[in-house]
């Protein structure tokens, strides 16, 4: 891009901020959007000129939200939505998102249900969206009771929440695999360590830490042998050998936390992407 398209873009975007500020062009806003100019869309929107109409306020909140939203500033995002009036056309879809930023923001169940009881139902697909919303969030929190009921309550013949649907059943699939114990994790590596490790499912790991024992015990033995129990030698290497015995059973009952931590993460993020995408299918 060389510097007089440059001059020109930017004389071209002055020249119609100008004109959306005098007039608050909600199409200019969408547009830099749309274009991915988030920061510029922000920068504007903070600067936009004082309006008098409930309706460019409302457009004003739900544009800075979305804004907000695209850039993983949920805080920023719930606080903009918050402020729209149910009377606007855009309020369905800002509370609708706004429920993803709050189960990004691990807000309990109780307060999303809050947020989408403020949604009207007079449309059948709000409707089922918001029971989807309900179930991916009963599946986040591992709440399979209340899924299972709300997942009989989905009409499955509309196309914009299939990827939800399969990716809500792949998740609900799993609840019957065993939850692994950092207790049991932390036994096996106390009888043989690293065994703990290869139990959290990490095998290389259970490996190294094995091997890394088993010459510590061979020089500790040979130090006991040669040395006796109160040699220098022996007390350094019984030393060192204790340090990595108890760090190997701690590190395998905290690699199972770990674990469970990666899938729970994994599992929210999965979910709300197919959520964002669903939103996006049907108000796009």
């Amino acid at each position: 891009m060389n510097i007089r398209f440059k001059i020109f873009f930017l004389l071209f975007i002055a020249g119609l901020y100008s004109k959306a500020q005098s007039q608050f062009d909600y199409t200019f806003y969408k547009n830099l959007i749309n274009q991915k100019e988030q920061d510029l869309a922000l920068l504007y929107l903070n600067n936009a000129l004082s309006v008098n109409s409930l309706i460019q306020k409302d457009s004003i909140h739900y544009l800075k939200g979305i804004q907000f939203y695209e850039k993983k500033q949920f805080d920023s995002s719930e606080i903009n939505f918050q402020k729209i009036s149910n009377s606007s056309p855009t309020f369905n879809h800002a509370k609708l998102v706004q429920v993803i930023a709050l189960s990004f923001l691990n807000q309990p169940e109780l307060a999303i249900s809050k947020s989408l009881n403020a949604v009207s139902n007079s449309d059948t697909v709000i409707k089922q969206i918001k029971i989807l919303l309900l179930a991916s969030n009963a599946i986040i929190h591992k709440n399979y009771s209340s899924y299972d009921s709300l997942i009989l309550q989905i009409n499955d013949s509309l196309y914009i929440y299939n990827s939800l649907q399969t990716t809500l059943n792949k998740w609900s699939k799993k609840r019957t695999q065993k939850v692994k114990s950092g207790f049991v994790a932390g036994i096996f590596s106390a009888v043989v360590p690293g065994l703990g490790k290869v139990y959290a499912g990490k095998g290389f790991d259970g490996l190294s830490t094995f091997f890394t024992h088993v010459p510590l015990v061979f020089i500790l033995n040979e130090s006991l042998q040669n040395s006796g129990v109160n040699s220098g030698r022996f007390i350094t290497f019984a030393s060192i050998t204790s340090l990595f015995y108890i760090g190997n059973i701690l590190t395998s009952y905290h690699d199972v936390k770990l674990s469970r931590k990666e899938v729970d993460f994994e599992r929210k993020n999965e979910v709300l992407l197919q959520c964002n995408i669903m939103l996006r299918n049907y108000f796009n």
